[in-house]
């Protein structure tokens, strides 16, 4: 690490070894992991540039990164002309250091650590759903938040996942700086690569505080992807399954009012209306023509609330 204070690097054969949640040989070669690999030999989920650095730095050398980025905050409170010397900010500094590296603790969160063996063969080939899973993330291009909830659901090949576990992988990849667009997929590639299922859908509902704090202020505005992978992708029936749960009569709007379908949760569509958004692909909105979630695309993008 450079900087104002350096410390020496401590040897790698010295630095604690993460247990490999994949065989050698189901790595591909060094040159193609970091591009193309959902997880590597060590067990990281696309590492970041200092991520092996982040994971087994030495006390010295973890003090020493949090007086480096204590000195940055303490310039930008000077540059934004506050006195970091007044008695409300004596502290900033230093607290502000420490919260950045909890919010993104996830670039040092090794697969192997998340998943913990919690791997099941189970006779069970159908949908199993987690909804709701809260997340919080720092929007890389202008490092405010951006929190919601993501709902998980995949179709087991005879091999499941502890729930909890489900929940941990999206906690692991949104603390991280992040576009929501890559959060979606890369929880679902991950599951796919850790599970090989037959099918992984990934559907999140965010706001984001750089769409409300700042630039176009819309404090009502949502962003929901989704990501598809499997059967989920390539069969319209199963991904109206996941989507849609049971049958409704088009014409009897009153019995579908208020029902949500598993992993629509936020947007505060009843299903007779979800139904509809996957037979079509294009529906007229409040803003136009809106494309349909899964007309094409797996990865669609909505900022306003649809009713």
């Amino acid at each position: 690490m450079s900087g104002a204070a350096t410390v020496a690097e401590s040897p790698a054969s010295t630095r604690p070894q993460t247990p490999a949640l994949f065989h050698p040989s189901d790595t591909p070669p060094a040159s193609s992991t970091q591009k193309s690999h959902p997880i590597d030999f060590n067990g990281f989920s696309w590492p970041s540039i200092g991520t092996e650095e982040r994971r087994t730095e030495s006390p010295e050398e973890k003090e020493a990164r949090l007086k480096k980025m204590s000195d940055a905050v303490r310039t930008l409170l000077e540059c934004i002309g506050e006195d970091p010397d007044r008695e409300g900010l004596l502290k900033t500094p230093e607290r502000y250091a420490k919260a950045l590296m909890f919010f993104t603790k996830g670039y040092e969160e090794s697969m192997n650590d998340v998943v913990n063996d919690a791997l099941f063969d189970e006779d069970h080939e159908e949908m199993v759903i987690v909804r709701d899973i809260d997340i919080f993330s720092l929007c890389e291009h202008h490092l405010v938040p951006f929190c919601g909830k993501v709902s998980i659901g995949y179709i087991p090949n005879r091999r499941v996942l502890g729930l909890s576990k489900l929940a941990r992988i999206a906690e692991m990849f949104s603390r991280r700086l992040q576009v929501q667009e890559r959060l979606t997929k890369q929880i679902a590639v991950a599951l796919s690569e850790i599970l090989q299922p037959q099918g992984v859908a990934v559907v999140m509902e965010a706001s984001h505080q750089c769409m409300v704090m700042r630039g176009v202020q819309k404090p009502g505005s949502k962003t929901i992807t989704s990501f598809m992978l499997g059967r989920f992708r390539s069969d319209p029936k199963t991904r109206e399954g996941v989507f849609v749960s049971g049958q409704v009569d088009e014409q009897d709007s009153s019995a579908a009012e208020g029902i949500l379908s598993p992993l629509f949760f936020g947007c505060g569509l009843p299903l007779h209306t979800a139904t509809r958004l996957l037979t079509s692909p294009l529906r007229k909105g409040k803003e136009g023509l809106l494309p349909s979630p899964f007309a094409a695309s797996p990865v669609f993008y909505v900022t306003s609330n649809i009713h």
